[in-house]
């Protein structure tokens, strides 16, 4: 899988309780940023405090992804959900918006577009993605009847990703790496995931393993 860790591995890792954080864990470009000292929908990149202690919207959970927030200081109008990554004594890890209930034909034509859509909004502030991949595993379901399940079923790929060294000078301090990727609950019905990682990302991965 080319140059990233898939974003379905990303998704998997995440382990969140309750039907839908289960499932989740694992111009327009102005909607993605703040204040100039705040990060993607608003949130503060660089903050040493817990986010539920610094939003009322927060609150704490389990997993990967382990602050919920019912919305943002900037909030996407598209957007219902939002999950931050916070480790402590070392910060903000990484900020995901969340558009669930996508629902879609078999061929997952309107998820693909929304998806699509989120994409170019981004690459208004952040520049030109660095890949899109589209790939699918096991020719036997290469047909646009077949879209939405083998997406469903992890077989298939859908997202676009942006390197660090691709994105504009004055974001590298704060972001490390973005990806829009789309996924599905069933053959019908799709959400797509929208992953910010700061920095402080493999910091974050090392405090968490340093336990052991």
């Amino acid at each position: 899988m080319k140059t990233a860790t898939s974003p379905r591995k990303r998704t998997t890792a995440a382990g969140l309780t309750g039907a839908l954080w289960a499932a989740l864990i694992g111009g327009a470009g102005a909607l993605f940023a703040g204040a100039a000292t705040a990060g993607p929908f608003g949130f503060d990149l660089e903050s040493s405090v817990e986010p539920s202690r610094l939003y009322s919207f927060c609150s704490e959970g389990d997993g990967h992804w382990n602050y919920l927030c019912t919305t943002a200081p900037k909030p996407h109008p598209e957007m219902d959900t939002y999950l931050v990554r916070f480790v402590k004594n070392v910060g903000i890890c990484g900020v995901r918006g969340v558009i669930t209930d996508i629902y879609t034909d078999r061929s997952g034509s309107h998820l693909r577009s929304q998806t699509d859509s989120i994409a170019n909004q981004i690459k208004i502030k952040y520049g030109q993605y660095s890949f899109k991949i589209d790939e699918l595993e096991g020719r036997s379901f290469d047909s646009p009847s077949l879209w939405m399940y083998s997406l469903s079923e992890g077989l298939r790929d859908y997202y676009y990703y942006w390197n660090l060294s691709d994105l504009p000078a004055a974001h590298r301090s704060s972001i490390n790496s973005i990806i829009v990727n789309a996924t599905a609950f069933s053959i019908s019905e799709g959400y797509l995931l929208v992953d910010f990682y700061t920095p402080l990302e493999d910091s974050c991965e090392k405090a968490m393993s340093d336990v052991f």
